[in-house]
């Protein structure tokens, strides 16, 4: 399976801006980054890698307890948030940002990165 992604930093800066995010991140299920873009300077290497452990363990452990391979994750983190979705053809997407950003906002910014993908 091959994933070409052309999202440039600013389409993601833009997507974050207008959502209140600070991290948008999309990667492949193997920790590969295709394209991201984070408000502090950070390790696209690590966000990725991460991202993609944090979401196969979850997946997991949710179908080890019987419970099927999520769609996606929303985590909340002392004042951080964050939400991990399936984006298609092997490709998660990551969206964060501070606790005060609801799950909707997450999820609208999720969805318009993934319209990006089609």
């Amino acid at each position: 399976m091959s994933v070409a992604v052309s999202l440039s930093a600013e389409a993601l800066a833009s997507i974050a801006a207008s959502s209140g995010l600070d991290v948008i991140f999309v990667l492949k299920r193997n920790g590969q980054a295709l394209s991201g873009w984070t408000r502090r300077p950070s390790a696209p290497e690590v966000v990725s890698v991460m991202t993609a452990t944090l979401f196969g363990s979850s997946e997991t452990l949710l179908e080890t307890l019987g419970k099927g391979s999520p769609a996606e994750l929303v985590i909340t983190a002392d004042s951080n948030r964050m939400l991990l979705r399936k984006g298609g053809n092997g490709t998660l997407i990551l969206v964060a940002g501070p606790a005060s950003v609801v799950d909707a906002q997450l999820r609208n910014a999720a969805m318009k990165v993934a319209a990006l993908l089609l």
